[in-house]
């Protein structure tokens, strides 16, 4: 016979809820499992298998991956190569060659300042003071 509490639920019909950690953990197992899982090994069967077709290599997403590559090396490097080039450093001004160069001094200093420093080995050119 069924036992019934208080309210009328039978005994052992209701139960916590999991945690939402558990329930994430369990969904994204699942998803694992029985979606990404098949999925990599029938790519991974496939590439073993060596079925390459023209159809295969060339199609409409990676023809666009492909323009996308060529784009982007053509607007990061060709466009800012050519205007650098384009520049006519023989007519700057010699204060904006003089930055360039201290700035680049700079920089490379800054980036040196990590090592440590040298002590000199002749005490004939440590700084001496006269009392």
């Amino acid at each position: 016979m069924t036992t019934y509490d208080e309210y009328g639920i039978p005994v052992g019909a209701y139960s916590e809820p999991e945690s939402l950690t558990h329930q994430a953990w369990r969904l994204g197992r699942a998803f694992f499992l029985y979606r990404i899982r098949p999925a990599v090994q029938g790519k991974r069967n496939e590439l073993r298998s060596g079925n390459w077709s023209f159809k295969r290599l060339f199609t409409l997403v990676n023809g666009l991956v492909l323009l996308w590559w060529v784009v982007l090396y053509w607007g990061e490097r060709g466009i800012f190569n050519s205007a650098v080039e384009s520049c006519n450093w023989d007519k700057w001004e010699d204060w904006v060659r003089l930055s360039l160069v201290i700035s680049t001094r700079l920089c490379k200093t800054n980036r040196n300042s990590r090592k440590p420093a040298q002590t000199p080995t002749d005490s004939s050119s440590s700084p001496t003071r006269n009392s």
